[in-house]
């Protein structure tokens, strides 16, 4: 999962050039709430075709936040094999324009997840 690694490792980065004491748990939770996100809007996707009888079970989303913010702070906080210092020792081993493209990349990921998942939100519930 290099992927979420490396987002990881960059909001990191961003939040700690802060002094934020708290930057690997503050990451750890932004990491789960995208993934959150991009989940509940492929709910959001399928639910498109009927989207005036779309009903989002509030439960479902609180019990899906839940789950991702645990084991992301988990796998982020806890395991030696995914801390900041050996994700930014894979960092340091790419190539400054692969870096510039994975940051770049990422950034696009980051606006699509929130963009496509409150504009299938707020689509939807106009018809409401």
């Amino acid at each position: 999962m290099l992927f979420y690694d490396f987002l990881y490792y960059l909001i990191y980065r961003f939040y700690s050039s802060y002094n934020e004491k708290g930057a690997a748990s503050t990451s750890a939770g932004i990491i789960g709430g995208f993934q959150a996100l991009n989940v509940f809007t492929i709910v959001l996707v399928f639910k498109l075709p009927d989207a005036k009888n779309v009903e989002i079970n509030k439960l479902f989303v609180i019990t899906l936040c839940i789950i991702f913010q645990i084991t992301t702070y988990i796998r982020y906080i806890y395991r030696e094999n995914h801390s900041v210092d050996v994700i930014e020792k894979q960092w340091r081993n790419k190539s400054q324009s692969s870096r510039k493209k994975i940051s770049t990349f990422l950034l696009l990921y980051g606006l699509i997840s929130i963009v496509s998942a409150f504009g299938l939100a707020i689509y939807i519930g106009s018809f409401k």
